[in-house]
């Protein structure tokens, strides 16, 4: 049984609404964006950026960013490669 919250105005609405908000109107959410998603395709979008991008200034950030991975601290990098293999998506940063 699913758990019901009573909102200020008397709905209810499941603890784990998220999912509701962010359908399509026709499929009865509210056709809002996930703030996590956004977040998550933000980074994938940066670390593209910062491997594609064959400036000076964005090699020494590449080599920190690496750097900084290699030490098993969290980086832009190693968030990048959870994201994407949540996802089911392969890519590897040269």
């Amino acid at each position: 049984m699913d758990r019901l919250e009573r909102s200020e105005n008397g709905g209810k609405l499941t603890l784990d609404s998220t999912v509701l908000i962010c359908l399509s109107r026709d499929d009865g959410g509210r056709r809002l964006k996930s703030v996590e998603t956004e977040y998550k395709q933000i980074k994938v979008k940066a670390a593209l950026k910062l491997y594609s991008n064959s400036d000076l200034t964005m090699d020494l950030a590449r080599r920190s960013e690496e750097h900084v991975a290699d030490k098993g601290h969290q980086s832009l990098v190693t968030e990048t490669r959870r994201f994407l293999e949540k996802m089911g998506v392969s890519l590897e940063l040269v």
